[in-house]
């Protein structure tokens, strides 16, 4: 993956829901071009991070479900809705919870929205194709996603450790 638009998760509950947090730095490349003078967030960029949250989501939820023989990455395939009510701006906290609608052995969805200082910014229904791990002939795949997470989900343990 070219760009990890998930900074932490904050919470998962396996089968039901995530939430996560992506902050928006005015020094990320696109704000270069978009727009000199008045950058924001490319809404495809916006999406990209709801879909990265969904998608651990119903990788943690299948994992559960099916097992570790199982195991698969999920794919965004369709964008249903995508509604912006406001613009992710560079320095923006960008907090997203998402929730399952339906997940099967190959299939999944669910609904991400954003908030920013407590003030909704957008909602999206997606849907995923979830094609299985052993379908990947090269492990590095598997070994980087699976560091992703674990950086993902253990900032702030690693952060105590270290303050000990």
């Amino acid at each position: 993956m070219r760009f990890y638009l998930v900074d932490r998760i904050t919470d998962l509950l396996p089968g039901e829901s995530i939430c996560g947090i992506k902050c928006w730095s005015l020094t990320e490349e696109f704000f270069n071009e978009h727009f000199p003078g008045a950058p924001i967030v490319p809404g495809v960029l916006a999406l990209e991070s709801m879909a990265q949250l969904l998608g651990i989501l119903l990788e943690k939820s299948h994992l559960k479900l099916f097992g570790k023989e199982n195991e698969v990455y999920s794919i965004l395939s369709i964008v249903h809705k995508a509604k912006f009510k406001s613009f992710l701006l560079p320095g923006d906290k960008a907090e997203m919870t998402g929730t399952i609608n339906t997940v099967d052995i190959s299939h999944g969805s669910g609904v991400v929205e954003t908030f920013v200082d407590g003030k909704f910014i957008s909602r999206c229904e997606l849907s995923f194709v979830l094609i299985p791990k052993k379908k990947f002939i090269h492990d590095r795949l598997s070994l980087m996603r699976d560091e992703y997470f674990n950086i993902l989900t253990q900032t702030a343990p690693t952060r105590d450790k270290r303050a000990e």
